[in-house]
Protein backbone atom coordinates (compact mmCIF):
# COMPACT_ATOMS: atom_id res chain seq x y z
CA UNK A 1 0.00 0.00 0.00
CA UNK A 2 1.72 3.08 -1.22
CA UNK A 3 0.48 6.41 0.13
CA UNK A 4 -2.32 4.65 2.01
CA UNK A 5 -4.36 4.03 -1.16
CA UNK A 6 -5.82 0.75 -2.33
CA UNK A 7 -7.91 -0.32 -5.32
CA UNK A 8 -11.14 0.77 -3.62
CA UNK A 9 -9.88 4.23 -2.71
CA UNK A 10 -10.15 5.62 -6.25
CA UNK A 11 -13.70 4.38 -6.70
CA UNK A 12 -15.19 6.29 -3.79
CA UNK A 13 -12.68 9.13 -3.65
CA UNK A 14 -15.25 11.93 -3.96
CA UNK A 15 -17.77 10.31 -1.60
CA UNK A 16 -15.69 9.70 1.48
CA UNK A 17 -15.65 12.21 4.30
CA UNK A 18 -12.19 13.56 5.06
CA UNK A 19 -10.84 15.66 7.87
CA UNK A 20 -10.44 19.37 7.36
CA UNK A 21 -6.86 20.33 6.37
CA UNK A 22 -6.90 22.97 9.15
CA UNK A 23 -7.68 20.17 11.62
CA UNK A 24 -10.79 21.85 12.95
CA UNK A 25 -12.58 18.51 13.31
CA UNK A 26 -15.13 18.96 10.53
CA UNK A 27 -15.64 16.44 7.74
CA UNK A 28 -14.95 17.87 4.31
CA UNK A 29 -16.25 16.39 1.07
CA UNK A 30 -14.66 17.10 -2.28
CA UNK A 31 -17.17 18.68 -4.69
CA UNK A 32 -17.05 20.28 -8.08
CA UNK A 33 -17.32 24.09 -8.06
CA UNK A 34 -20.91 23.91 -9.35
CA UNK A 35 -23.13 21.22 -10.82
CA UNK A 36 -22.49 20.72 -14.54
CA UNK A 37 -19.20 22.60 -14.53
CA UNK A 38 -17.33 19.74 -16.19
CA UNK A 39 -19.89 19.56 -19.01
CA UNK A 40 -19.71 23.33 -19.54
CA UNK A 41 -15.92 23.19 -19.82
CA UNK A 42 -16.17 20.24 -22.21
CA UNK A 43 -18.63 22.02 -24.52
CA UNK A 44 -16.51 25.19 -24.44
CA UNK A 45 -13.48 23.15 -25.50
CA UNK A 46 -15.47 21.47 -28.30
CA UNK A 47 -16.67 24.89 -29.51
CA UNK A 48 -13.09 26.21 -29.57
CA UNK A 49 -11.90 23.19 -31.54
CA UNK A 50 -14.75 23.57 -34.06
CA UNK A 51 -14.03 27.28 -34.44
CA UNK A 52 -10.33 26.60 -34.98
CA UNK A 53 -11.15 23.94 -37.58
CA UNK A 54 -13.47 26.36 -39.41
CA UNK A 55 -10.84 29.10 -39.35
CA UNK A 56 -8.21 26.68 -40.63
CA UNK A 57 -10.20 25.63 -43.69
CA UNK A 58 -12.11 28.87 -44.31
CA UNK A 59 -10.99 29.09 -47.97
CA UNK A 60 -12.48 25.67 -48.75
CA UNK A 61 -15.72 26.49 -46.91
CA UNK A 62 -16.06 29.80 -48.75
CA UNK A 63 -15.42 28.12 -52.10
CA UNK A 64 -18.08 25.47 -51.43
CA UNK A 65 -20.65 28.08 -50.37
CA UNK A 66 -20.02 30.10 -53.55
CA UNK A 67 -20.44 26.99 -55.71
CA UNK A 68 -23.80 26.24 -54.08
CA UNK A 69 -24.92 29.88 -54.37
CA UNK A 70 -23.99 29.99 -58.06
CA UNK A 71 -26.44 27.17 -58.75
CA UNK A 72 -29.25 29.65 -58.12
CA UNK A 73 -27.75 32.71 -59.85
CA UNK A 74 -28.18 33.27 -63.58
CA UNK A 75 -26.02 35.58 -65.62
CA UNK A 76 -28.04 37.93 -67.82
CA UNK A 77 -26.69 40.08 -70.62
CA UNK A 78 -28.50 43.33 -71.46
CA UNK A 79 -27.96 44.06 -75.12
CA UNK A 80 -29.73 47.40 -75.63
CA UNK A 81 -28.36 50.67 -74.27
CA UNK A 82 -31.73 52.14 -73.14
CA UNK A 83 -32.56 49.02 -71.14
CA UNK A 84 -29.10 49.17 -69.54
CA UNK A 85 -29.57 52.83 -68.58
CA UNK A 86 -33.05 52.14 -67.16
CA UNK A 87 -31.73 49.24 -65.07
CA UNK A 88 -28.83 51.28 -63.70
CA UNK A 89 -31.18 54.17 -62.85
CA UNK A 90 -33.51 51.74 -61.04
CA UNK A 91 -30.66 50.21 -59.02
CA UNK A 92 -29.15 53.60 -58.11
CA UNK A 93 -32.54 54.95 -56.99
CA UNK A 94 -33.06 52.01 -54.63
CA UNK A 95 -29.49 51.74 -53.42
CA UNK A 96 -28.83 51.51 -49.70
CA UNK A 97 -25.71 53.63 -49.92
Amino acid sequence: RSFGMNAWSFRDMGRRARRCPLRCGRDVRARSPRPGAAAAYFFAAVFRVALGFLAGCWDKVKEAVWKVANLFIDRVEISSEPAHDALIAYLVARSLF
